[in-house]
């Protein structure tokens, strides 16, 4: 939520974040949260705002959360992150 937050709002306080200002390849998030972060205003908005500039986002995956909680928001795959990856680099995938 952090990194997306200040992604969108074109904060470049580490250098990861310098770098993805920087970038003109495409932008791929597969983001991992807190089930109640993942459905709050903020987070929903920033996730629409980079979509719309054409980052791509990977769904996170329903089940249960590092800090112990069930639902949507653990981290996708590896296999379906990487697939989605090269689907986005090859072109066959729009979202």
């Amino acid at each position: 939520a952090n990194t997306i937050g200040k992604f969108a709002s074109g904060i470049a306080d580490s250098s990861f974040l310098s770098t993805l200002m920087a970038l003109k390849c495409p932008l791929v998030f597969a983001p991992a949260m807190n089930c109640n972060m993942l459905e709050h205003i903020a987070v929903k908005e920033n996730i629409k705002k980079i979509t719309s500039w054409g980052v791509s986002i990977i769904e996170p995956d329903i089940g249960e959360l590092a800090c112990g909680d069930t639902g949507k928001g653990r981290m996708a795959d590896p296999e379906i992150i990487v697939e989605r990856i090269n689907n986005i680099l090859l072109k066959k995938d729009n979202n």
